[in-house]
């Protein structure tokens, strides 16, 4: 009788990681066909023009919207596999998870001032939002390196955040050279649109890595 219950206990955490892996994966593929289908059909410049651009149109907004959406449901469904696994997770990465969930949320909610039917609050929002998303992702990594200290997955988990500030750190350069210094050379070198773009695809990256470390016996 033990056994079986022992069993049972154990299956209750299997079942509830699937549904939070079926959730994740289903997030995180449709908010990747959503921005791609938003980038053939947005009829933005990749290179120069920001992600926020696309909500200029109704069709592009409403498309800009469901991506945000689904990798905010992908994030919490990364915490909510973290969090199904025998390891605690800390107080500060539920929390990174969660402002990175809302500040995806936010900026789907809030559209950039330029676009249709928005105002300048909006657009403060919105940018103050998807800067919280960007930064909370890192954070989460860092986070959970000591958790993974002295495993190959903590270390391809600490490469992928070096790759990551230096991401950030270009974007922040770019964003400079497009708003404040206005140096058109340094514009052309740093595109800020092409280099928003590599910082959001660092981060959907780590966020699917941790989903699939999540899927992996020692960790869960």
């Amino acid at each position: 009788m033990g056994k079986v219950d022992g069993d049972r206990a154990r299956a209750v955490p299997a079942a509830r990681l699937r549904r939070w892996s079926v959730a994740g994966t289903a997030a995180f593929g449709w908010g990747l066909l959503m921005l791609a289908v938003l980038h053939l059909l947005g009829l933005r410049n990749p290179l120069t023009d920001p992600i926020s651009s696309y909500a200029i149109t109704e069709v592009g907004s409403s498309l800009l919207a469901a991506a945000l959406l689904s990798l905010a449901i992908g994030t919490i469904a990364v915490l909510g596999m973290l969090r199904a696994g025998p390891a605690p997770v800390s107080r500060t990465t539920a929390t990174l998870f969660g402002s990175s969930a809302v500040g995806l949320t936010m900026a789907a909610a809030f559209p950039t001032s330029t676009a249709v039917d928005s105002s300048a609050t909006s657009g403060m929002i919105h940018f103050y939002a998807s800067l919280v998303a960007f930064l909370s992702v890192p954070g989460i990594g860092f986070s959970m390196l000591d958790r993974l200290r002295g495993t190959a997955a903590g270390r391809q988990l600490a490469n992928m955040l070096r790759w990551s500030l230096v991401c950030l750190a270009l974007f922040g350069l770019s964003y400079a050279f497009a708003n404040w210094i206005e140096v058109e050379l340094l514009t052309d070198l740093l595109p800020i649109g092409l280099v928003q773009r590599v910082v959001l695809g660092m981060d959907i990256a780590l966020l699917i890595f941790l989903l699939q470390l999540a899927r992996r016996p020692q960790t869960t």
